[in-house]
């Protein structure tokens, strides 16, 4: 529902190991129409990577165990906080603003807690 709210200067960010979840591409289709920019993080060849704007290709081969794909999730993990020191680096005064007023925000709920 929130993807029909962007415009043409947002950006959205799509996570996904198969690439072929039904309700992201229609998420993701719902983006680019209200002309967002698409990044995914996706195998190549999948649906989801070909509706990308800016397609990052995570190809992981997986052993199907009983528990979750964790490497799939650490490239996924490592690739997220590229990105988010990438867009740190570039808005860098907005960002420290930003930390700072949540550090007195922090700072305030410390002291609602501990008083």
């Amino acid at each position: 529902m929130s993807a029909i709210l962007l415009g043409a200067n947002d950006s959205v960010v799509a996570i996904t190991q198969s690439g072929q979840t039904r309700a992201l591409l229609e998420s993701l289709s719902l983006a680019r129409e209200a002309g967002a920019t698409v990044i995914g993080v996706a195998p190549e060849n999948t649906p989801l990577s070909k509706q990308c704007s800016l397609p990052i290709y995570v190809n992981m081969k997986e052993e199907h165990q009983a528990f979750a794909r964790v490497s799939s999730r650490i490239v996924h993990v490592m690739v997220i906080d590229v990105l988010a020191t990438g867009v740190a680096r570039h808005r860098k005064p907005l960002v420290k603003d930003h930390l700072k007023e949540l550090q007195k925000s922090q700072r305030a709920l410390l002291d609602i807690n501990y008083n």
